[in-house]
């Protein structure tokens, strides 16, 4: 996955979690990544999911104890088909 912040606020931008499910509720959720430092300016950030986790909803959520608005521009997920 890559993000990206072009902005003054991207410090805003940190202390997220990177869920991959198969359930657009997002419950039965794997962690692919979490993000505890904040983004720098025009800071682009590349996060890889283990092999291991499979799924076809991305949600991108704060975690409990950080209280802020969560505002993306721009996301771009790659992936792979798993052999149908």
């Amino acid at each position: 996955m890559f993000s990206s912040f072009l902005s003054d606020l991207a410090f805003r931008l940190r202390q997220f979690y990177i869920d991959i499910s198969n359930c657009s509720d997002g419950s039965s959720a794997q962690q692919c990544a979490y993000e505890a430092a904040p983004y720098g300016s025009s800071e682009t950030r590349v996060y890889a999911c283990p092999p291991n986790i499979t799924g076809r909803y991305v949600r991108i959520r704060f975690d409990d104890t950080y209280n802020n608005v969560l505002q993306l521009c721009e996301v771009q997920v790659l992936g792979t088909g798993i052999g149908l």
